[in-house]
């Protein structure tokens, strides 16, 4: 089976910053939307690529996301944690599906334990696999399946915990960094999901090929040194400006 069999929806910030919408890359073609959050910075360079910041804000979110299945499904986000979490539990979550009611979400995201380890979290509102990640300010390939009642959670390509928790498959539509009442530090890449579940080998061609090689795959693009500006060279923020260019460049439109 080819990787893409399956796939729903694809986000690839890497590929250029789309200003307030979150181009979707995959064959459903539904965009996310900015919420109120969203500023100019949520768009960053990170070396000669893009990417998406979480500052801990409030509706520094893009909502809408594409549709999410019932039955078998797979979540896969690369992020890159670069603050430390408050020394009691505490979660982050860069990806939300589902509702706010026990055995219904699916949601991953980064999480301090009580007593300080920062790892990777699946949960489904009520229970949750956990496992321990350095906070290292490292690019890792999160990713998670459900099906049924059966949850995985993998890491850099490899399975990292396995867990039956009680679940239905709520689909309400997803948000991409954050969610209410959970808000995201750090920087997002490439997300993507689909409507089976991957093999460990699939896991591990993700993670060798990279952030950001499905949209490239899909789009038949390829990281561009063209793509920095002066500022994300230095090593700072993307002008807002640039970033509305540079949507209407790669075929998002206007900003809205």
């Amino acid at each position: 089976m080819a990787l893409l069999d399956g796939l729903l929806h694809c986000y690839t910030p890497s590929l250029g910053p789309t200003g307030y919408r979150l181009i979707d890359r995959g064959p459903r073609r539904i965009h996310g939307v900015a919420g109120a959050g969203i500023t100019s910075g949520a768009w960053r360079g990170n070396a000669n690529r893009w990417c998406l910041r979480g500052a801990n804000a409030a509706n520094e979110q893009f909502d809408g996301c594409g549709t999410f299945p019932a039955g078998d499904r797979t979540v896969i986000i690369w992020w890159r944690a670069q603050v430390a979490l408050p020394a009691f539990t505490d979660i982050r979550f860069a990806f939300s599906a589902g509702v706010a009611a026990t055995g219904q979400a699916f949601q991953i995201g980064l999480f301090n334990g009580s007593a300080g380890t920062t790892g990777a979290v699946v949960t489904q509102n009520g229970d949750s696999i956990n496992i321990a990640i350095a906070n290292d300010n490292a690019w890792h390939c999160v990713a998670a399946t459900n099906t049924g009642t059966s949850w995985q959670l993998i890491v850099d390509g490899v399975l990292a915990g396995s867990k039956t928790m009680t679940t239905t498959q709520n689909t309400t539509a997803p948000t991409i960094l954050g969610g209410t009442g959970f808000f995201w530090n750090g920087d997002i890449g490439e997300t993507a999901w689909w409507n089976r579940i991957l093999t460990l080998s699939e896991f591990r061609e993700v993670f060798r090929r990279g952030d950001g090689a499905i949209g490239r795959s899909l789009t038949g693009q390829a990281y561009r040194d063209s793509r920095l500006s002066q500022a994300i060279a230095a090593g700072g923020a993307t002008p807002w400006l640039y970033a509305r260019r540079r949507s209407q460049i790669i075929g998002a439109g206007g900003v809205h």
